[in-house]
């Protein structure tokens, strides 16, 4: 394991790097399988459930492979004793973690645009302030400087603090939709908190392949070459456990290919040639449904610029859980090669 001075080959980490060897088959044919489980049934409920009277939520592992390795053997063609190995190997890993979560969702009468009951945690009334209505400050100084003291402009709250129907904007009725309704009561006195998404949690299936053929040239040259495939798709995480398209969700993917290609032998009795060549890439996704975030109400004109279209979008509010799917869809390559003689 390294921690510092790294050279060029392992460049652009800020973590540390485990070197890893791969070992090569023998002479006899190996092999090995193992399975590693968890079941929901096998374990306790997480305090958070237990304290908000939910069941166990899923929470399922499953982490299983197996390796094989030996001479190459081709019947009637080749046998590769003493000189051609081969070794592969497989590995499954699907997980379940729940991730149980409190969070915020508009009150009933929050969505008809009476806050009248919307209190901060020290009991005082929220404002709600009509924006389109501004009168002038009768006790404004022109010629003092702008401060709390001495502000230009008074905001006019809406009356009993209920926002008119007809002010209401079509775009956030379509949104507040596909927002769910409360869950349980919530702060007596804020309201907040009064969703609990017993199943939020995320889900990861993951495989790796490796494959590694040796061969020995004579008796003074070996070479080897290896293959490596692995896919991690998720995590697939539900954050809000709303079950509606609005939820806020991630489906994240990761795919790595390499190979190397390794040749060593000894060119004189106090000399010895090592040169190798590795490729590597990976790609990250994200994996969606797309939609039409028109049906909402945004015009299309608006909708054909944004970068990403097809997504729900992304709605932030102070104190509320937000809505909206967060994701990425970037690639890269990278190859090195690295040779040295002594």
């Amino acid at each position: 394991m390294q921690s510092s001075a790294y050279d060029a080959q392992v460049g652009r980490t800020a973590g540390g790097i485990v070197n890893v060897s791969i070992k090569p088959g023998t002479n006899r044919i190996h092999g090995a399988l193992y399975e590693y489980l968890r079941r929901t049934d096998l374990n306790a409920n997480l305090f958070s459930s237990n304290a908000n009277g939910q069941p166990r939520a899923p929470r399922n592992i499953d982490q299983y492979g197996g390796e094989v390795d030996g001479p190459v053997r081709l019947p009637h063609l080749y046998n590769g004793k003493d000189r051609t190995f081969f070794m592969f190997s497989m590995e499954q890993y699907r997980e379940i973690t729940p991730q149980p979560m409190l969070g915020s969702v508009p009150t009933s009468l929050q969505r008809t645009g009476d806050f009248s009951q919307t209190y901060t945690a020290g009991g005082k009334l929220y404002t709600i302030y009509d924006p389109l209505v501004l009168s002038v400050n009768p006790a404004y100084d022109p010629t003092k400087p702008i401060s709390v003291a001495n502000f230009h402009y008074i905001r006019e709250p809406f009356p009993g603090n209920q926002i008119p129907t007809n002010r209401f904007e079509p775009i956030a009725l379509n949104v507040l939709k596909d927002i769910p309704l409360p869950n349980q009561p919530g702060d007596p006195v804020t309201k907040l908190n009064d969703w609990f998404g017993a199943n939020a949690g995320e889900t990861t299936h993951f495989r790796n392949l490796i494959a590694r053929v040796d061969h020995a040239l004579n008796q003074s040259w070996k070479m080897f070459g290896r293959w490596d495939h692995n896919y991690r798709d998720g995590g697939v995480i539900d954050y809000n456990d709303w079950g509606t398209r609005a939820t806020r969700k991630i489906h994240a993917g990761r795919r790595n290919d390499g190979t190397v290609l390794d040749v060593v032998g000894t060119v004189a009795p106090s000399a010895i040639f090592s040169a190798r060549a590795g490729y590597n890439r990976f790609k990250q996704l994200s994996v969606y449904t797309p939609i039409d975030i028109s049906a909402l109400g945004l015009p299309r004109s608006f909708v054909s610029q944004l970068q990403i279209p097809d997504t729900y979008p992304q709605f932030t509010f102070e104190n509320y859980l937000q809505t909206g799917i967060s994701q990425w869809d970037t690639g890269s390559t990278a190859s090195n090669m690295a040779s040295s003689f002594a």
